[in-house]
């Protein structure tokens, strides 16, 4: 680790997806004109009608499916979400879109809870396979318990026109408007995440209008064309800064 961090110490640019990273890096003794703000982007699949149209093939009203996308690892959070989903009323399922090491415990907490009639674990997808379940779910769940750097999930679920319910945590408020693409809620309070949850299965309405509002959103700020104008612009300024010092020198 400490290699690692000598060797980002000569770094030109440093690029970071949200304010809390470009903070540890801050903390970690590199000035602030070498650290670069660039969010991440997502994929987006044409129009809002587009979108409409590709979730209605797959839809299925009355499922109530949250869906959760990342790795199995305990800062993802996957237990927390089992636990919350113990508080919501049926019916509703669980579709936990994930693989690693860490599901033996989410399964231990779902055996727990008596919670397997309601849980599907599909595994690891490819994004298109992954995508059809953004278009079937009703909510997707982000229950990240650590400094999440961004959260990429996020935007492919408001790209795919799907509110997220999320922990309040790292870059997520970032990208998230609470209350308009979805909800956040205080870090580790299952119970106010059950709720949120809970909220959008039970309001359809205000579930679809969330989604559109988040798709709006990732298409005017999380575009590929934005990034990209964006990574070039910090490509060109670290090289006119190394192309200075190295004549000074």
């Amino acid at each position: 680790r400490f290699l690692h961090l000598k060797s980002h110490h000569q770094i030109e640019t440093l690029i970071v997806e949200s304010e809390p990273v470009r903070d540890c890096l801050l903390q970690n003794g590199f000035p602030a004109e070498r650290i670069s703000l660039l969010p991440n982007f997502t994929e987006i699949h044409g129009s809002w009608e587009d979108i409409g149209r590709y979730n209605e093939r797959h839809y299925k009203p009355g499922e109530n499916i949250v869906l959760f996308v990342g790795r199995a690892s305990y800062e993802k959070g996957m237990d927390h979400l089992v636990e919350a989903m113990s508080m919501v009323p049926k019916p509703w399922r669980l579709v936990l879109v994930t693989g690693g090491e860490y599901l033996k415990t989410a399964r231990e907490k779902i055996r727990s809870l008596g919670l397997e009639a309601s849980v599907e674990i599909p595994g690891v997808l490819s994004y298109e396979m992954t995508r059809a379940w953004y278009a079937r779910a009703d909510v997707v769940a982000f229950p990240s318990v650590w400094i999440e750097s961004f959260g990429l999930v996020g935007l492919e679920a408001m790209a795919n026109g799907k509110p997220v319910v999320a922990y309040r945590t790292g870059g997520i408020p970032e990208w998230m408007e609470d209350g308009r693409t979805g909800w956040l809620v205080p870090l580790k309070d299952t119970k106010a995440l059950a709720s949120r949850i809970h909220e959008l299965l039970k309001d359809p309405e205000k579930a679809r209008a969330m989604g559109r509002s988040g798709y709006e959103r990732v298409v005017r700020l999380y575009n590929k064309r934005v990034y990209v104008d964006g990574l070039l612009g910090i490509y060109r300024t670290a090289i006119s800064k190394r192309s200075r010092a190295g004549s000074a020198g």
